[in-house]
């Protein structure tokens, strides 16, 4: 790969305006609320206890896809290196492509 340009490079600093419009409205985190027992505090732990909070507060939100008709999805077990198995699982289409598949 070529090195880059200083151009190319102070182009990376621009921001996408969608983005730019996102965090304008606010931060992309609620701040903590006073009825948090971590309210107050700035260490590490009131951090990740704010984190987790949020994710349980998001959780319902979360896509779950459901399954797709055209694939069919099995579950099979290999064995690893220190002797265990694993368990991978391989999607197939359901019908061939006309052109073949990799």
């Amino acid at each position: 790969m070529a090195p880059r340009t200083r151009e190319e490079l102070l182009s990376l600093s621009i921001m996408d305006p969608s983005l730019e419009a996102a965090l304008e409205k606010g931060p992309p985190v609620r701040p903590p609320k006073p009825s948090d027992p971590y309210y107050g505090r700035t260490d590490h732990s009131a951090r990740r206890e704010h984190r987790a909070a949020i994710l349980k507060e998001k959780w319902p939100l979360r896509y779950l896809p459901g399954p797709i008709p055209e694939v069919t999805e099995q579950d099979h077990q290999i064995p690893v290196r220190d002797g265990s198995e694993i368990t991978i699982r391989v999607y197939t289409p359901v019908t061939k492509p006309e052109g073949g598949s990799p």
